[in-house]
This record gives C-alpha cells, structure tokens and sequence, in this order.
C-alpha cells in the first residue's frame, strides 16, 4: 500500500510539473520594443545595437572592466521576467564577472543573477527565473571583470506583462473604492451604500484621474494619468511604476500616457500665445513626440481622510520631466476631474461663504471658484469636490509676484447625454515671453482634493468640514479657468477675496448659513451614531467624537436661533 501511495504521490508531482512547465512556454514571449543606455559607448557602434533583434550588430562599451562598465534596458512597461540571454562579444577569452540587476525604476534595481566564469566570444549565458520576477521594467548588467572592451552581440528578455499590479480593493465605512491595472492602478468604481458614483464607461478618460497640460497646447500636449484616448479596456499606454495598498489607501507612481499619440489631431488644442487661451480653441496636431509622458505622476488614494467619512482624499505630485515645459506659458491641471451619467439631474455651486447652494446661472458649461455638487433629484445621492490648490510652499518657489496668481477653481460640464464632467482647475499664472518658465524639469508640484459622497445634507456638511480645514488661499475669483468666464456670484466677497472662515459659527447652525433650522436638523439625523475624532463633523456638536442624542439636545434648544 505504501509503494501505490508513493507512486501515486510521484505521478501528481509529474503532473504538476508538466502543467507548470505549459503554463511558462504559453504565458512568456520574447520581449520588443526594448531601449538602452549604457556606461560608455565606442563611436563605430550604438548602444540600442544590443537590443535591435539583430547578433551582427553589436554594442561595444570601448573600455576593459574595472572599472564597472554596464548597459541598462528599459521594457517601456511591467513585466513578470523569466529569461535573458546575453550573447557575448569578447576578444580575447578569459574570466569575466556579469551581475544582473532588475526593477520596477533604475532606482530601485535588485541584483537578481551574477556570472563568474571564463567566458569566450559568441558564447550565450542564459540567466532563467523558473518563479517569474514581477514588477520589472528595467534590467541593468553590470560588468565588474572582463580582460576585453566590455560588448554584446544581443540581449534577448523573455516574461510577460504584469497581471495584478494596480488591481486592488480598499474599504471605509461603507464605502469602496476599486482601481484597475488595465486603467494604470486608477480609480474605476466608487461605491456608497451599494450607489455607483462613477459613471461605469469603459474609457481611459472618464473616470477620476489627474491630468495636466502646459504651453497652451490643450490636449495636444495632455498627459494623462490612466491612458490615452486610443486605449482599450485592457490595456493602457500610461506605465505604472509601483503600487502598494493598505486597506484604506492606495499609492502609486505612473508615467502618464499623453491623450493623443504623436501626429494625431484634435479638436481641442490651443495654440495662442496669450492669457486668454481659452479663445483660441481649435483642430491642432498633438505636440508630443512620444506616447508617454516622462513626468512622473505620484497619487494617494485615501477612504475617510482625516477622519472624514464617506470621503476620499486625493493627492497628486508631479515631478516634471523635460517633455511637459514650456518657457512663459501657463500651466494648468485637472486635479482631478470626473465624468458622471445622467443619473445625477441637480448641480449646485456650494458657496462656503454662508453654506447656501447656488444653481448655475451659465447654461450647460460653466466655471466657478466654488465647489461643485450633483445629486439626484430626491437628494438621496450626492457627490461633491473640494480642493485647497497648490500649498503655499510650492508656490513660494514659483517664478510669479504672489501666491494669490495661483487660480483654483471648478469646471463642470453638463452635457446631455450621456455623461457630463466636472474638474477642479488648478492654473498657474501667465507669465510674458522672455520670462523664465513657471515650469522646469526636476519642480514637483502637489495638489490635495477631496471627493465627498452620500446624502444631499452629508455632502454640504463635508464640504463645509474641509473648508474649515482648508481654506482656498486667495484667488482672482473672476479671472478665467478652461473656456468662459466665472460666474460673478462666485465672488461674494470684498476685494473678490476668499473669506477666512469664521471663528462665530452659531451652535447648532451646522451648514454655516446663519441660522439653527430643518437643513441643520437633516445633516444631524443622517449623521447619527458616527463616530470619529473630537468634531470629527459639524454635526458632533458637543465634540466627544460620537453623533448622538447629547448633540440632538442642543441642536433642539439652538432650533430658530
């Protein structure tokens, strides 16, 4: 009997095996489209020669090791790695040391294989990863010993690409946020009390993400950060770089796509030289000249962000590259922006001034300095945006008189079917040809918005909560945004300067609007038994970090006041 078992045990392990050694042969594919540098290269030859399909064509380094000399590949995306094989370019024979590193960025590289060995010209090493390497997109072979110019004839990478790296799942008080790899690791489902705020359209440019455009050029220089606009469900152009998550929290660092593909044209670019680029709206060719962007884009995806619940914190850092300046030209940002469905048939203007909600006046497209807020017609559903715009102490380094040059402001476009989209705006000022760019390569530039959800009453609350937080810094509040005007109403205050916010809120007037009444009563009800830091939210009101009858009392006794 023991003999059956041992056997038995020994044909399943077969079995295994010969199904694993399938499943490698039929998932990893000679890779292309690979690009190189190198530590020096001889004049007769190019570094990409090592990488060009070709073994005639060698590259050469033109110097002995030591000192290290070595060559760095560069995938152009994440893969799972599973081979290289190096075919060597070496006159005369002798001892040489090859080590290999590999990682997601070039600083970021694990020494995964070293050779030591005597080692002859046209010899093959193979360096095979039976368990894939994830995450890879750049493979570095140092050379420490070689007693010839350190040279390939062709380096040849095996793997596929990631499957997994960017899906995730993050959860917070009844909320969930979902991201996929296929969308760069971005946000494609928001859901409350089993609501869908994000309108569910298979496209690289609907969902919530940052963008940005400099130069005046719209998008004919647009990176993008889940895709570009020719990419299909399944696949993005933007590369990401590294994710990681938390069970309330997502970070990650992607080259953003550009919108469109060099050559391509467009019916939204600009191209005049003015402030007021707005104006000049019209067909263009994309000013890119590569598919991705080499800015990087860091974002932070937070549930219930400093105790806010049925929130979601946003935060997005550049740090620009050589391909995204453009000397004495404004910048401007969508810091984020997001499409919604019809399903949301209310938009406001939420005037944190005395907490009222302001209709559009402008028709379908309009901008405004105040946060915008959609619901649907029963109020049962809401979603809300809110950002501080740059920190100060960004701004501070920037080329430009005061911070108060810095315009944060909203965009929302209600287009009538099937989607409409709203955006924060974040635009820097123009400065006049001749002047230094407001943006140069190695700047970081961060914005921190928020995206509040729930009940018509929870989401004025919130908006509310984080103006307090986070006042905007001044603003010109009747300078110009993306297309049109802001509307005067947006600019209730002397010297059209955002108010500081007030130390004499009355007790109990939870939406800020000068009075203790019903609006104030509703955001309580819905906010009963949450539970979060002293204040946590308006409707804490006695501050012991809980939502319960104690502050019901005192809204009571407040009510008509």
């Amino acid at each position: 009997m023991k003999k059956i078992i041992f056997y038995l045990v020994l044909f399943l392990t077969f079995l295994s095996l010969i199904a694993v050694s399938h499943v490698y042969a039929a998932t990893s594919n000679k890779i292309t489209g690979i690009t190189a540098t190198a530590s020096n290269t001889y004049p007769t030859t190019t570094v990409n020669n090592a990488v060009d399909g070709d073994p005639s064509t060698p590259w050469n380094a033109g110097l002995r090791a030591p000192p290290d000399q070595w060559i760095q590949l560069d995938l152009q995306r994440n893969y799972n790695l599973d081979k290289i094989d190096l075919t060597i370019d070496q006159t005369p024979s002798g001892r040489t040391v090859h080590q290999i590193y590999t990682g997601p960025t070039p600083s970021t590289l694990t020494l995964v294989k070293a050779f030591d060995q005597v080692t002859s010209k046209g010899q093959v090493l193979t360096a095979s990863f039976p368990t894939s390497i994830p995450n890879v997109r750049y493979i570095k072979i140092n050379t420490t010993v070689d007693p010839s110019w350190v040279a390939w004839y062709e380096i040849s990478v095996w793997g596929h690409e990631s499957s997994g790296l960017g899906d995730a799942t993050i959860i917070g008080n009844g909320a969930t946020v979902t991201t996929k790899a296929s969308f760069a690791g971005g946000i494609t489902s928001l859901q409350y009390q089993n609501f869908e705020y994000i309108f569910q359209q298979i496209y690289q440019g609907a969902f919530i993400q940052y963008a940005w455009q400099n130069g005046n050029h719209g998008e004919c220089a647009n990176p993008t950060e889940q895709g570009a606009k020719c990419d299909t469900e399944g696949k993005t152009t933007s590369i990401l770089q590294n994710f990681t998550s938390t069970n309330t929290s997502i970070t990650k660092t992607v080259l953003p796509a550009y919108w469109l593909s060099p050559v391509a044209t467009n019916s939204y670019c600009h191209t005049s030289p003015s402030c007021n680029f707005e104006l000049a709206t019209h067909t263009g060719t994309a000013v890119n000249t590569t598919a991705v962007s080499n800015s990087s884009l860091e974002t932070t995806y937070t549930l219930d962000p400093e105790n806010l619940p049925h929130a979601l914190g946003l935060t997005g850092t550049i740090t620009f590259g050589s391909t995204d300046t453009a000397p004495g030209l404004p910048f401007v940002m969508q810091g984020p922006a997001h499409f919604f469905d019809t399903t949301f048939t209310k938009s406001y203007r939420y005037n944190y001034g005395n907490g009222a909600l302001l209709p559009p006046t402008i028709g379908n497209y309009w901008n405004t300095t105040l946060p915008p807020v959609l619901a649907t017609a029963d109020g049962v559903h809401a979603v809300g945006v809110y950002s501080a715009g740059v920190p100060r102490t960004i701004l501070a380094s920037l080329p430009q008189t005061s911070p108060s040059n810095n315009i944060v402001g909203y965009t929302l476009d209600q287009l009538t079917s099937p989607k409409g989209v709203w955006m924060v705006v974040i635009r820097l000022p123009y400065l006049p040809p001749g002047n230094a760019s407001a943006i140069t390569p190695g700047m970081k530039l961060s914005v921190r918005s928020y995206v509040v959800f729930g009940t018509l009453s929870e989401v004025t609350a919130q908006l509310h909560t984080l103006y307090l937080a986070h006042p905007p810094i001044a603003n010109d509040c009747l300078g110009i945004a993306w297309e049109g005007k802001y509307e005067a109403t947006d600019c209730p205050h002397s010297g059209n300067q955002t108010p500081a916010p007030s130390s004499t809120v009355k007790i109990g007037d939870l939406n800020n609007d000068g009075k203790v009444d019903i609006l104030d009563y509703n955001i309580l009800v819905s906010s009963f038994g949450k539970t979060g830091s002293p204040g946590f939210i308006p409707a804490d009101i006695d501050k012991n970090g809980v939502v319960d009858i104690f502050d019901y009392n005192i809204l009571l006794q407040q009510a008509g006041k």
